[in-house]
């Protein structure tokens, strides 16, 4: 399929992509199994930001989606620009960069129905420009000071946890879709 055709599909079917931040300290050895191509399902909701600013701790989730659902005016921290996924939201690694001590780890939310179109090569091209954009934003976020509204015990407890992975770093099995 044409590369702009198939782009265009997936925009007009699933809608225009955004780009969320999820900020965290992990350990390594948790850190180092992120590696692109590998498919995490998160079983809980996933909280992010939609703003972009330094990084809070040693590792950043950048998520590329179209479906999260915006909630910070439905709380009291509306300052947070809190987003969230439905529980066993699927997302692939699609790059992965280490920079002055930091690490972003660029994920892809893939609703089930396109697991495996993403589990194929097809995928790549959409794929190289999001890894390009990552990568640009990346740079700009270790200039960039950290938001203060983030900037919290609350927030930081709130994004601690590793997405997709138990406490012993096992990554929860994905859940195919049904093949009628």
């Amino acid at each position: 399929m044409d590369k702009n055709i198939l782009h265009k599909t997936l925009v007009h079917e699933y809608g225009q992509p955004q780009v969320f931040f999820r900020d965290t300290t992990l350990d390594t050895i948790i850190s180092t199994k992120y590696q692109s191509g590998i498919f995490l399902r998160e079983p809980t909701f996933c909280d992010a930001t939609y703003k972009l600013g330094g990084l809070l701790g040693n590792q950043r989730f950048y998520i590329i989606s179209t479906n999260a659902h915006y909630i910070d005016k439905a709380l009291s921290h509306s300052k947070w620009g809190l987003c969230i996924w439905k529980p066993n939201t699927h997302f692939k690694v699609i790059g992965r960069i280490d920079q002055a001590g930091k690490t972003q780890i660029t994920l892809l939310e893939v609703p089930e129905i396109l697991l495996p179109f993403f589990q194929s090569s097809q995928s790549a091209y959409i794929e190289e420009l999001f890894v390009h954009q990552a990568h640009e934003h990346f740079v700009q976020a270790l200039e960039l000071p950290i938001l203060p509204e983030l900037d919290s015990i609350e927030w930081r407890q709130r994004v601690a946890h590793p997405l997709g992975m138990d406490k012993n770093g096992i990554f929860f099995p994905i859940m195919q879709p049904d093949s009628d």
